[in-house]
């Protein structure tokens, strides 16, 4: 099943070249990435760089949405921009 994180685009923006790409919330301010195509990401800037210390992992600071959780989130409110313009 596909899983992805929600991360801040401030710091995605440090690793992901195509992050204006990524599906984004109504701010602009948290973007929807792809676990497989974050964890290349920073496997590929970390190359040759040797870890401080084991928990220094990001990745598992960031919440992991699938299926329905996943629906949910790309169908809320902070994430579909108010099509009617009413609010």
């Amino acid at each position: 099943m596909n899983r992805y994180y929600k991360i801040p685009v401030s710091e995605l923006k440090e690793i992901d070249p195509d992050w204006e790409t990524r599906r984004k919330n109504v701010e602009g301010t948290e973007a929807i990435i792809h676990v497989e195509t974050y964890d290349t990401l920073v496997s590929e800037r970390n190359k040759g760089i040797m870890p401080l210390s084991e928990d220094t992992a990001e990745w598992e600071n960031y919440p992991i949405y699938q299926g329905k959780d996943l629906e949910e989130l790309l169908n809320s409110p902070e994430w579909t921009p108010d099509q009617e313009g009413g609010r």
